[in-house]
């Protein structure tokens, strides 16, 4: 891959070179139009990314701005100030014990999943070397990823309706997995069962739950009376994701309009 990218760059450099030559030879030739070498990132999400060219310096910048969301309201939506997300997948490469060589994925909403490895996620944690007749061989060993890395992440968008049986509660769920897709009508669940545990606080006090098998529960009218006394115009909820190898994800928790 380093070598593939240093090639990529000579042949650049040496494009370049080719261009400006030619503009000295031609400079006196009458009717003879000054070209110009112009470089972009295609892995920029897209290519030739923004398609704007910084006047004089022949850099076109990417497109990293097309992960914000156009509508507002939502995690990602366009605002002053606000930074897009972004990831890096690190790794330090071993030998003998000691640091050889690091590397520094670029951050992306696509880092590759981790494969299932003794029982948790797993990761490439070191990397020796082994000549024999084919040549240099690569050892890859793996670590297991901590817990808190793996908690599913709090539920987000939490609506309340009133209905005949009760309070009606949905939500939408967060996956790490493959999350950023435009095309999706849901993310992935990213987990073994879809489970999530909801509760109805009373100040910090939990007063009556569940564990549901989808985003959405209903609080029994009669539960909500023996609790408070009277409907309520808003519910104190928390919620949380259940992974079947980690247990309780991330929290939620906050006050929900009853529409």
């Amino acid at each position: 891959m380093a070598f593939s990218t240093g090639l990529s760059g000579l042949n650049a450099a040496s494009k370049d070179l080719d261009v400006i030559g030619n503009n000295v030879a031609n400079a006196a030739t009458v009717g003879f139009k000054q070209g110009q070498a112009q470089f972009a990132d295609i892995y920029a999400n897209s290519l030739f990314g923004a398609r704007l060219m910084i006047p004089g310096t022949g850099i076109i910048p990417n497109n990293y701005m097309y992960l914000f969301d156009p509508h507002p309201g939502n995690a990602l939506s366009l605002q002053p100030g606000k930074r897009i997300t972004s990831g890096i997948s690190a790794m330090i490469g071993l030998r003998d014990g000691n640091p050889y060589f690091a590397v520094g994925l670029p951050g992306a909403h696509r880092i590759p999943y981790l494969p299932p490895f003794q029982g948790g996620l797993g990761f490439i944690s070191q990397v020796g070397e082994e000549r024999g007749p084919a040549g240099l061989v690569l050892l890859v060993q793996g670590a297991d990823v901590a817990a808190p890395a793996l908690l599913p992440l709090a539920p987000v968008r939490v609506k309340a309706r009133r209905g005949e049986a009760g309070i009606a509660l949905s939500w939408i769920r967060r996956t790490r997995i493959d999350g950023d897709s435009w095309d999706l009508a849901e993310v992935p669940l990213g987990e073994e069962s879809e489970r999530y545990e909801v509760a109805i606080l009373d100040g910090s006090a939990p007063v009556d739950g569940a564990i549901v098998n989808e985003p959405a529960w209903i609080y029994p009218a009669e539960g909500e009376s023996l609790a408070f006394g009277a409907a309520q115009s808003e519910i104190a909820v928390s919620l949380r994701q259940r992974s079947a190898t980690v247990g309780a994800g991330q929290e939620w928790r906050g006050r929900v309009a009853v529409a």
